[in-house]
Parts: C-alpha cells; structure tokens; sequence
C-alpha cells in the first residue's frame, strides 16, 4: 500500500520551500542596501535610504512608489503561499478516507 502524504503537509512543505526562497532574496537585498548605504556614507554622498525617503515625501510620487514596492513584495514573498493555502483549504477528504476536490 502506498502511502501519499496529506494535502496540507504537501502544501505546507510547496509554502516552506518558497518562504525560504523569498528570505534568501530579502536578506540579499537587505545586505546590498547595507554595503551601499556604508559606502555612501564613506564617500559623502546620498545613502540609497535617504534618496528613497525623499521620493516617498512627494505628494505624487510617494504613493506611486509606495505602491510598486508593496506590488514587488506581494509578488515575491505571498503570491506563491495563495495556492497552497486555497488547495489545503478547499481540498476535503471524505467519510471512506478518499480525497476529493470540491
């Protein structure tokens, strides 16, 4: 008898995996602005934090920036986990321990 694993372990393990991805990119990105910020600073010039916080203070371009920067993380860190909680959610097993889709 073969045995398959229950839907929300399988989905739990597609939403781990992705998660794992996704902080692996945050934490480049977080180190990247880091080393640039130090060497703007070092060199005098505008830390890539301060020129953010100058856009975001504008009345039209702020919110439009704003926007773009939750799209990114939306797209890079939830995007993926939707599925895999809607397939756990959604998916039932029924009373003779078949599984079935509703």
């Amino acid at each position: 008898m073969r045995h398959e694993l229950p839907m929300r372990a399988s989905a739990l393990t597609r939403a781990t995996r992705f998660n794992n991805i996704g902080l692996v990119g945050w934490a480049v990105t977080t180190g990247s602005v880091v080393v640039y910020d130090a060497w703007a600073l070092k060199t005098k010039r505008p830390t890539m934090s301060r020129t953010l916080g100058h856009y975001l203070a504008h009345p039209i371009v702020g919110p439009v920036l704003a926007g773009i920067w939750m799209g990114l993380s939306y797209h890079l860190l939830v995007e993926e986990l939707l599925p895999a909680f809607f397939d756990e959610r959604f998916s039932r097993t029924t009373p003779s321990g078949f599984s079935r889709k509703l």
